[in-house]
């Protein structure tokens, strides 16, 4: 037994040895991952203090890089005000060249929550330079969400150049809900080439200056009370152009081209009227020429006939001078022959009353 008991100690003593080892080991290993727990627990720790510190403390409105994720979404909010949903990336399928009606695709969300008579403002999301424009104010006239289509029909009749610009898109399509607003810095990729195409004289070049050096002619920032209540310049002493309200600019525009195109139809209807006075008036014209070259030659009858009438009475007249004459002569030889006869016939009475007075003697003397 002795023998075994030394085997078995020696044995206790090896086994013990290798769980001091293995212990020891443990040991290092539960240190080391200890260690790191506490790092990561640190890290952690440091990682969430930042993160409170992210999501709500205030920092100095200076300090761009490191905004709070409070400040971050109070901005997007402001952004976001008044903006309404918007639909992006939609495809254009058909288009009518009459009225400039077309059917749209659109694919997200799904679904679109795009309803029946809403209102929407169309764009051409190229840029500027490919052709991108703002294509109108659509009403949706029917919704096939099965088809993920609408048709979209203008809310008002369109120019031919709208038309025009909306049948040449080439998309894809962005449809706002609500009209953008205007920001300085819209138009400031685009070159000077372009603007001067896109807005007429009278209006291009605050697009132009805008963000360059202030000029002396140019408006100072109008302030009341202290306060910026329109803005001209920057810091810098940029020329900052005047925001737009474009969906109001839109409105006016239409309603003076439906002035306009009144003014035009009135214009028509006034040039056709006189047009057609006009013609009648040459009818009148015509017929009146007709009725002065008929009359002219009823003169010219009536002349010679009148000639003719003057050439007979001449004659007549000489003939009835000729007639007066020799009656006259007729009435002179009468009154001689009267004379004569008077005479005769007193002689006659004289010679009478002799005889019968010698008769009457001679009768008495018997």
């Amino acid at each position: 037994m002795y023998i075994w008991n030394k085997v078995l100690l020696g044995l206790i003593t090896v086994l013990s040895l290798v769980f001091i080892f293995f212990a020891a080991q443990t040991l290092g290993t539960h240190k080391y991952w200890r260690e790191i727990a506490n790092k990561q627990k640190q890290q952690l720790e440091e990682l969430e203090k930042a993160n409170r510190q992210l999501e709500g403390r205030a920092l100095s409105v200076s300090d761009e890089a490191q905004r709070s994720v409070a400040q971050l979404r109070l901005e997007l909010h402001k952004q976001m005000i008044g903006r309404g949903r918007v639909w992006y990336q939609c495809e254009k399928r058909q288009v009518d060249p009459k009225t400039g009606s077309m059917v749209v695709v659109t694919s997200l969300p799904d679904p679109s929550q795009i309803s029946k008579k809403m209102v929407l403002y169309v764009f051409d999301e190229n840029a500027i330079q490919q052709g991108g424009r703002y294509l109108g104010r659509f009403t949706v006239k029917e919704v096939v969400e099965a088809q993920k289509q609408l048709v979209l029909v203008p809310t008002v009749k369109l120019t031919p150049q709208d038309i025009k610009q909306v049948v040449e898109s080439r998309g894809p399509l962005t449809l706002y809900e609500v009209m953008p607003p205007d920001y300085r810095g819209l138009f400031a990729e685009v070159d000077e080439a372009t603007l001067r195409e896109m807005f007429s004289p009278e209006s291009v070049e605050p697009y132009i200056k805008n963000g360059k050096p202030a000029q002396p002619d140019d408006p100072e920032n109008v302030v009341i009370d202290d306060v910026v209540v329109q803005k001209y310049r920057d810091a810098q002493g940029n020329y900052l152009r005047p925001l737009k309200d474009y969906e109001v600019l839109f409105r006016e525009q239409h309603r003076q081209y439906s002035r306009l195109v009144d003014l035009i139809e009135a214009a028509k209807r006034d040039k056709q009227y006189v047009e057609t006075a006009l013609a009648d008036a040459r009818r009148q014209a015509e017929f009146r020429q007709k009725q002065i070259a008929l009359v002219k030659a009823e003169k010219e009858k009536l002349l010679r006939q009148r000639d003719l009438v003057a050439e007979h009475q001449e004659a007549v007249k000489t003939k009835l001078d000729a007639i007066e004459a020799t009656i006259q002569q007729l009435l002179k030889e009468n009154r001689a022959l009267a004379g004569e006869i008077a005479r005769l016939q007193v002689q006659a009475s004289r010679e009478i009353d002799a005889r019968t007075r010698r008769l009457t003697l001679n009768g008495n003397g018997r």
